[in-house]
């Protein structure tokens, strides 16, 4: 009954019915532009120098933190093949197709191609070095700015993290959303998008504040004013975690609405497309990919505000965690601050 009634309110929303096939072709073409770019750029890095692990650099990493990155590193592992076993090939073997969410999680590894790009104004957000890495590909990127790319590292979990983190996010994020609806049949779209944003923020928050006091990633170069634990290597920006939230809310959105027949905004109109469905499916998956690289773009554009109001690097970030600015441990002021000109790349 519950389910029903809020397909039934889904249904009613303005964006339920696709007369024409125009937006499907119009994502699917700016998502065949983004796979071309990303095949473009990987195959570079693959082919150069920079793919092969930072160096963590002379500081120790404590026994605990480095146990807490293992298992996390292992824990993404098993969860992404529990969750391609569950989504993709289960209901393929099933049906004899892929379901919306298994072209998700076909789809999601490729959104790894963007997540340094947070960087891409200044140096500012750094991974710790002792995870499983091979460099970074922000060094082959035409006009990226900031500098030391060839130190700028993605680890392997970051990329797996785009299944076993996003998916999920996106699974109970909805069904957040049809529990709220449900409570609250009147609620209007408009509250529906806020709630959900204010609640991704709160989730986000919580998150980050585990995951940067493990160890996993730092944000040395965050902007100064509300900063929490500022001066530390632990610091985390209140800016950044509304940013994060919107974001992943984002992520959320590009699951969650869908038309009366079960495709997402970005699918709107497949069905009118005179093709055999294997091609529809094709155009499906494009459509998704440039969906959820807008989605993406979401948070990264709003993170050059951060990147350009960067403050001062906190004296004691260890090596690991300052691989993209080699003169820290000499003066931390060469990473970038307040009245400091901004460095840029010679590429």
């Amino acid at each position: 009954m519950i389910r029903t009634a809020v397909r039934e309110r889904r249904s009613a929303q303005p964006y339920a019915s696709a007369p024409r096939a125009g937006p499907v072709v119009v994502l699917a073409a700016f998502g065949a532009v983004s796979l071309a770019f990303t095949a473009y750029v990987w195959g570079s890095w693959v082919l150069s120098g920079n793919f092969k692990p930072v160096d963590p650099g002379p500081d120790p990493i404590s026994t605990r933190e480095q146990a807490g990155l293992i298992a996390l590193q292992l824990f993404g592992a098993l969860a992404v093949v529990f969750l391609y076993a569950r989504f993709l090939v289960r209901p393929w073997r099933r049906t004899g197709r892929i379901s919306g969410d298994g072209l998700i999680l076909l789809m999601l590894p490729f959104m790894w191609f963007w997540d340094p790009w947070m960087n891409y104004s200044q140096n500012w957000f750094t991974y710790n070095a002792h995870l499983v890495n091979l460099g970074s590909w922000t060094e082959q990127v035409p006009t990226f700015v900031a500098p030391h790319q060839d130190q700028m590292l993605e680890p392997l979990l970051v990329g797996s993290a785009y299944v076993w983190w996003v998916f999920p996010y996106m699974l109970l994020g909805g069904r957040a959303l049809d529990r709220m609806r449900t409570r609250r049949p009147s609620m209007g779209m408009a509250s529906v998008v806020f709630w959900g944003i204010v609640g991704s923020i709160l989730i986000e928050a919580v998150i980050e504040f585990v995951t940067v006091r493990m160890g996993f990633y730092a944000f040395p170069g965050a902007p100064d004013r509300l900063l929490l634990w500022g001066g530390t290597r632990y610091q985390y920006s209140l800016i950044y975690a509304v940013i994060a939230g919107v974001g992943c809310f984002a992520w959320v959105a590009v699951r969650y609405f869908k038309d009366d027949r079960g495709y997402t905004l970005a699918e709107r109109g497949v069905q009118n497309l005179r093709l055999p469905e294997g091609r529809k499916t094709g155009v499906r998956f494009l459509a998704l990919l440039g969906g959820m690289t807008i989605a993406i773009a979401v948070f990264n554009v709003p993170c050059q505000f951060l990147a350009l109001h960067s403050g001062t690097w906190p004296a004691q970030m260890p090596s690991y965690l300052t691989t993209t600015c080699p003169g820290h441990a000499v003066d931390p002021a060469q990473c970038g601050g307040p009245g400091l000109a901004i460095p840029r790349s010679d590429g």
